[in-house]
């Protein structure tokens, strides 16, 4: 196994541990962080690792996540926090943008209803000029 594909093989497993946080603060950095280096480690002294055995070694992403959750209980309540002021803050961004939808779509049919009615005049107006 070259140089390239151990990254690769690494990068890969370490993605699908960051997948499982929902918020990266700076202890879930430093906890990736070790198992990044301890990945790392494992595919250097075995260059014909694969993602199963990585898997079988250092769990799967759902275990680590667990085992993380478990050996930080004071965390928790704080990460929580964070995860319910980002769900408040994703709703809020939405709700802006259905009503900036509605808005806009409101305006442009307003706007092309006044320029029908124009137009619609304009050739009344022709019309009784041409009679």
């Amino acid at each position: 196994m070259n140089s390239e594909k151990k990254t690769k093989l690494c990068k890969e497993y370490i993605s699908q541990i960051k997948c499982f946080f929902p918020v990266i603060r700076q202890n879930e950095k430093k906890y990736i962080n070790y198992i990044s280096t301890s990945v790392n480690d494992y595919c250097i002294d075995n260059p014909d690792a694969a993602i199963e055995d990585l898997y079988n070694i250092f769990g799967s992403p759902q275990e680590t996540i667990n085992s993380y959750m478990s050996e930080n209980p004071d965390n928790i309540v704080p990460y929580f926090k964070k995860i319910n002021v980002k769900k408040w803050i994703i709703r809020i961004l939405t709700f802006s943008l259905i009503a900036f939808l509605i808005v806009t779509s409101a305006l442009i049919w307003y706007y092309h209803r006044a320029d029908q009615i124009f137009e619609y005049e304009k050739n009344l107006i022709e019309q009784l000029n041409n009679k």
